[in-house]
C-alpha cells in the first residue's frame, strides 16, 4: 500500500459513523420535563437500533423532531443520526437555530462543528472549533480566583512584630485548556486541508487531556495518520500500534495499523 493511497482515506477513516436513536411521538408529555425528553430519546434510540435499516431510523428521529424541534436534545439527536447517514447539510439546518442560541454548550458545539466536518465545510469546521477553544479559555480566565496565601492573612501575633520586607510574591502561572474534544476536531480540519503541522499540534494537544482510553485510542489513531502523511513513518507505526493495544476492536484502527505497517516494513 502507497503513502498517496493512504492519504486518499485519511478523512474517511478519522470521521467516524453510525446511528444514535430517539423515541415514539406522543409516547410521553412535556409536562414531565427533561426526564420526558430523555426517555423519548432512550425510546427512540432503541426503535432505530432494530430498523431494517438507516432510513427508517432516521424516521423514527424525524417523528420526534417534527414536534420537538424546539427542545435542544432531540434536536441534537436528530442532528447525529441525519449526519451518520450522510444528511450533513440538512444535520446544519437542524441544529443551526439551537447553536445559536446555546454555542456554550458543548455537546451541541461539537455536533455542529462534526456536521460541517462531515460536509467538506473544513475551513467554518476549523474557525469554529478554535473560535470555542478561546472563548471558553476566555471564560475560565475571567472566573479564575487566585487561591489566598496562608503567608497573607496577618494575626494579631504577626502585627507586634517588626515588619519585615516581604519578598515579593510570584504568580504561579495557570494553563487553561478547552475540552479535548474542540481540538480533536480542529486537528481533522486542518489536515484535511493540508495543514499538518496544525493539525499535529491540535491532535497533541487533544491527546494530553483526554483521559478516557478508547477516545485516546481515536485521537492517537489520527495523529498517526497525520505524521504518517508527514513521513514520519517510524512515529506513525509506534503510534498506531499502542492505539490498536488499547482499542483492537476498533475495525478503523486495525486498516491503519495494516496500512502503515506495509510502508514501515517496507523501508526497514
Amino acid at each position: 500500500m502507497t503513502k498517496n493511497k493512504i492519504t486518499c482515506v485519511v478523512m474517511a477513516l478519522m470521521l467516524g459513523t453510525g446511528i444514535m436513536a430517539c423515541a415514539p411521538n406522543g409516547q410521553y408529555e412535556l409536562s414531565e420535563g427533561r426526564t420526558a425528553i430523555k426517555k423519548m430519546l432512550v425510546d427512540a434510540d432503541m426503535r432505530a437500533k432494530n430498523a431494517q435499516n438507516k432510513e427508517k431510523a432516521l424516521a423514527v428521529y424525524a417523528d420526534v423532531f417534527k414536534d420537538y424541534s424546539h427542545e435542544p436534545d432531540v434536536a441534537l439527536a436528530y442532528a447525529k443520526a441525519l449526519r451518520e447517514s450522510g444528511y450533513a447539510s440538512k444535520a446544519i439546518d437542524v441544529l443551526s437555530p439551537h447553536f445559536a442560541k446555546l454555542q456554550n454548550n458543548q455537546d451541541i458545539a461539537v455536533e455542529y462543528i462534526k456536521d460541517y466536518l462531515a460536509g467538506g465545510m473544513y475551513p467554518a469546521a476549523e474557525n469554529m472549533a478554535l473560535n470555542w477553544i478561546e472563548t471558553d479559555i476566555a471564560r475560565q480566565r475571567a472566573a479564575y480566583v487566585p487561591p489566598e496565601s496562608a503567608d497573607s492573612v496577618p494575626t494579631e501575633e504577626a502585627s507586634e512584630a517588626p515588619i519585615e520586607k516581604a519578598e515579593p510574591m510570584v504568580e504561579p502561572v495557570i494553563t487553561f485548556y478547552a475540552p479535548y474534544e474542540f481540538y480533536q476536531l480542529a486537528g481533522i480540519a486542518a489536515d484535511a486541508q493540508g495543514k499538518l503541522d496544525e493539525g499535529e499540534r491540535h491532535f497533541r494537544d487533544a491527546l494530553s487531556l483526554v483521559e478516557e482510553n478508547q477516545d485516546k485510542a481515536v485521537i492517537m489513531n489520527n495523529l498517526a495518520l497525520n505524521l504518517f502523511n508527514q513521513n514520519k513513518v517510524d512515529a506513525a507505526m509506534k503510534l498506531i500500534s499502542e492505539a490498536f493495544v488499547i482499542a483492537p476492536d476498533k475495525p478503523k484502527i486495525a486498516r491503519n495499523l495494516e496500512l502503515i505497517s506495509d510502508v514501515y516494513k517496507a523501508a526497514q
